[in-house]
């Protein structure tokens, strides 16, 4: 098992054979709400993604402990009273006009606050850290997990379904990877049942009527919660949608409504028509980060052989070897190699990405306006990430590295007829043996 589409469709086979999805215990449906977690960790086991480069750990100082603490309990959302809404925000910032902010659900709170609904924003840290200014509506979240914890330590029963151990050994005979499913589902669902609680108890108190969340598939139990409560559950998109992504896949319609969202946002027309992620409802968002940017810089003028490299955490190490091992294609470009977040500061121990940075055509770049870069650059380079489909927005001329999970864009290599150039790079067609021809 070698690839993403290969591992998709043999958990796809045992969800269908074993009804995976309805398997449940103390009312959570375990498996509904680990089935990204596990996907993600066969393919780093497998070998199909990079494990992620762990940071050493910093010893927090007892001052920004408490600090953090006294954070969680000045804006503890159980003091809150009934408002109309609510806004989970993605816990990670980015820096924008001299200030922090969520790009994600940056638009759906100003629209609210323009238009005086009574709303609450819920933020969780990111790293340990809030660096998004305070204000008189926000609300920290990592209570949940302080509660949490506090409940496992107090619940010792070994809470799991027996059926769990044959699901194991299949995955083990398949993929020579031992889960440990038995140990994972107790200490996963007791996780879920108290986590719910928590939230649970937070929709009796607020009673919102809409709730907006950025990656449910990572917050179902807060789903759950609200839905039951009488919310309708909007999700905001964050990243690509597609028959791949295990977060948002159900080839045979047997997802759990009660995890679902009612309404998703996307990003414009071509989301909405591609989308085939079963909710009540798909809506256009009237504003985003990225409509945003496209007003900003339409008039930027693109420089001639400026290429952006999209880097990606879970297989940068294998986009970073592919261009050094080709780096002939590349030496007529400026590359300019947008990191990840998450690489920051671990990029140094990736050996081929410390050897292409010494190179004289080539730039290491960490948290720029990726807009801007886009905008002013002709060209772009990547692979599944969600900045490609911005980049074609912007106008870019767009390479994909033949790497782990092409498999993704097979909608892009189709509708804009590219070919496989060298058995490592696609490119388009219509470019081929014009634009191209220099570097071939």
């Amino acid at each position: 098992m070698n690839t993403i589409k290969e591992l998709c469709g043999f958990l796809w086979e045992i969800e269908k054979e074993y009804d995976l999805l309805d398997w449940e215990t103390k009312g959570i449906h375990y498996w509904e709400i680990n089935r990204v977690k596990i996907y993600y960790e066969l393919a780093t086991k497998l070998g199909i993604m990079d494990s992620p480069i762990k940071l050493r750990s910093r010893k927090k100082s007892k001052i920004s402990t408490i600090q953090k603490i006294l954070k969680n309990i000045i804006n503890f959302p159980f003091f809150s009273t009934k408002k109309e809404t609510l806004v989970f925000t993605h816990p990670r910032s980015k820096f924008v006009d001299n200030r922090y902010i969520d790009i994600y659900t940056k638009d759906i709170i100003d629209d609210l606050s323009n238009n005086k609904i009574d709303f609450l924003e819920m933020e969780a840290s990111y790293n340990g850290k809030y660096l998004r200014n305070n204000n008189k509506r926000k609300r920290y979240i990592d209570s949940v997990g302080y509660f949490v914890r506090l409940m496992k330590l107090l619940d010792r029963r070994v809470v799991y379904d027996k059926k769990v151990s044959i699901i194991n050994k299949i995955i083990f005979k398949k993929t020579g990877v031992d889960l440990r499913l038995e140990e994972r589902f107790s200490n996963e669902i007791k996780k879920s049942i108290y986590t719910y609680y928590y939230f649970k108890a937070l929709s009796f108190f607020i009673k919102p009527k809409k709730v907006y969340i950025v990656t449910a598939y990572f917050n179902k139990e807060i789903i759950r919660a609200f839905k039951e409560q009488g919310a309708k559950i909007i999700e905001i998109q964050h990243g690509v949608v597609n028959k791949y992504h295990l977060g948002y896949s159900y080839p045979f319609n047997n997802q759990n409504k009660r995890y679902q969202p009612n309404i998703f946002l996307t990003w414009n027309k071509t989301w909405k028509e591609n989308f085939d992620y079963r909710v009540e409802k798909v809506d256009i968002m009237k504003e985003s980060f990225l409509s945003n940017g496209l007003k900003k810089y339409k008039d930027v003028q693109k420089k001639q052989k400026q290429m952006v490299v999209l880097s990606q955490t879970a297989i940068s190490n294998e986009i970073a070897e592919k261009i050094y091992k080709n780096i002939d294609f590349f030496k007529d470009f400026q590359i300019k190699y947008k990191l990840h977040p998450h690489e920051y500061e671990t990029w140094e121990q990736n050996r081929y990405l410390k050897k292409l940075s010494n190179l004289n055509n080539f730039e290491i770049l960490k948290d720029v306006d990726l807009h801007f870069l886009l905008a002013v650059s002709e060209y772009q380079l990547g692979v599944f990430s969600t900045a490609i489909y911005e980049g074609l927005e912007f106008g870019c001329k767009t390479f994909l590295l033949k790497a782990t999970g092409i498999e993704y864009m097979e909608d892009i290599i189709e509708k804009r007829d590219m070919v496989l150039k060298n058995d490592f790079i696609y490119c388009e067609a219509k470019n081929v043996g014009e634009k191209y021809e220099d570097v071939n």
